[in-house]
């Protein structure tokens, strides 16, 4: 089963001359050579079956955002994700899998399958590259879709490979993020069979108002950070953080959020 690369979160330090793309606040998609959608989790997409057609006659895989037009994206993930048609989502193509060949190359190819393939198709777009020469090129790209209302922007280098199951520099995402405080009332560890079973996985945390959030760890932090929490969470438990997240659900609940800090850090 294919594995989608996953994008990491913007750093400044590690741009360079590249792409900027519009990120959609949509359900990321994969369309494969067996005329199979899969998300990035990954696990089979159906219910778009009406947009296969010309997405088979390009000859390599495609990356995009499925969104539904003035559908949040909860009810969005819900309607594509239970199997239930959607005749109205469209697919936003920002990326295309080949395991030689750079971004440059394969932007060329978007070009012409978006020319000759899909020819102003209504519900199938490939998402517009603009070039950004510089760190100011790519702020005000950046500050303009954001003020659209759009989730953030991506940036790619021109010689980025397409890695299955990666994450690295050549590709990244940027999104305004929040933040809130919240009591840490238990540590869990990692998921079994991985890194962190034994370690700390994520702090279950209790908002303001009572609700309660499952708090992921910044990437940053160190093994032996997590491993010195988890081995003495009772002296954690009742503690304040802060953590950052996206946005908030319709249920009122932060959307990936992770953690920055204990408050007696600051």
């Amino acid at each position: 089963m294919f594995k989608a690369e996953k994008l990491k979160d913007y750093e400044p330090s590690k741009f360079q001359p590249g792409y900027a793309s519009i990120k959609r606040n949509g359900i990321h998609g994969i369309y494969t050579r067996d005329k199979r959608i899969f998300s990035r989790t990954p696990g089979q997409i159906v219910g778009l079956n009406h947009l296969y057609e010309p997405l088979h006659r390009c000859p390599f895989p495609l990356v995009f955002e499925i969104v539904i037009p003035g559908v949040d994206f909860e009810t969005c993930s819900g309607i594509i994700r239970n199997f239930d048609p959607a005749p109205n989502a469209e697919i936003h193509i920002f990326n295309m899998v080949h395991p030689t060949r750079p971004f440059s190359w394969r932007l060329h190819q978007l070009k012409r399958f978006d020319e000759y393939v899909l020819k102003g198709h209504p519900q199938i777009h490939v998402e517009p590259m603009h070039w950004v020469a510089n760190q100011q090129d790519f702020d005000q790209f950046y500050n303009k879709v954001v003020d659209d209302g759009e989730e953030g922007a991506c940036w790619i280098s021109p010689d980025h490979v397409y890695e299955s199951g990666a994450r690295r520099w050549k590709w990244m995402k940027r999104v305004p993020f929040k933040s809130m405080e919240a009591k840490i009332i238990d540590i869990l560890p990692g998921t079994p069979g991985k890194k962190y079973e034994a370690s700390m996985g994520k702090m279950v945390c209790e908002l303001p108002d009572g609700k309660i959030v499952r708090v992921g760890i910044f990437k940053g932090q160190t093994d032996a950070w997590r491993q010195k929490i988890y081995d003495s969470k009772e002296n954690y438990i009742g503690e304040d953080i802060t953590f950052i997240y996206k946005t908030l659900s319709k249920y009122g609940i932060p959307m990936q959020p992770r953690f920055t800090n204990f408050r007696w850090d600051i």
